[in-house]
């Protein structure tokens, strides 16, 4: 629709670019600095990102100008669905852009991608994500799905055809997740040691995908009954 962050939003993509690299989650190299956005030979000199840009932009682009929720760049959960974003952008999208140029075979398990995201990148509140579960509001501690974005506690996208590479993102951003069920995928990457971290994890399952590396000793700690 020819909109770039010259005519909308420059200020907006600049707040919420300075929010990303103030919280540390992101490594700065894969966003544009405050200078480029809104320059002419910046990264967003056309409609969207392009094809090979990084998740992180392109996660930084949707939140700024195409995420129909507008949230607040002060917004305390700004960067949970930021997060989520980039994960879509670094499984489902990448996957999606790779199979143009080379078709997965009929049959196999490559021909399908991210088969159940009910939610996922709409103008929906990330509690209400397919997999996701959030911080119960009030006192019913039931309450855990429903239409806001707030503390994710639970991502479960377990035999869901998720191709990809999954982002740091997930590892820096997530330290309050209780569970984590992203088995029979197809995933890549490493298990960051950020998740040594996460005090009140309780499950964890990525068996059956393709990650690389070692498990990070810090998951070893007493304080995690974790299931690997």
């Amino acid at each position: 629709d020819g909109r770039t962050v010259t005519t909308i939003g420059k200020d907006r993509m600049a707040a919420i670019l300075k929010r990303i690299l103030d919280s540390a989650v992101t490594d700065a190299g894969t966003l544009p600095t405050e200078d480029q956005v809104g320059s002419k030979d910046g990264p967003f000199r056309g409609a969207a990102p392009a094809d090979d840009a990084t998740p992180q932009l392109k996660a930084l682009a949707w939140i700024a100008l195409y995420d129909e929720r507008q949230v607040s760049p002060d917004d305390e959960y700004l960067l949970e669905r930021y997060a989520l974003a980039v994960f879509w952008y670094a499984t489902y999208e990448a996957s999606a852009i790779a199979d143009v140029a080379n078709p997965p075979q009929p049959g196999t398990d490559q021909q399908y991608n991210f088969l159940k995201h009910d939610g996922w990148m709409t103008h929906l509140g990330v509690c209400s994500w397919m997999g996701i579960q959030c911080h119960h509001l009030g006192v019913d501690k039931s309450a855990v799905r429903y239409d806001a974005d707030h503390t994710v506690t639970y991502l479960n996208l377990t035999r869901n055809s998720v191709r990809g590479t999954i982002p740091d993102e997930l590892w820096t951003t997530f330290v309050d997740l209780r569970v984590l069920d992203l088995s029979h995928n197809l995933l890549a990457g490493t298990i960051g040691e950020e998740i040594g971290g996460w005090d009140d994890l309780e499950v964890v399952y990525l068996n059956d995908n393709f990650n690389e590396g070692s498990i990070p000793t810090t998951l070893f700690q007493p304080k995690h009954q974790s299931k690997l």
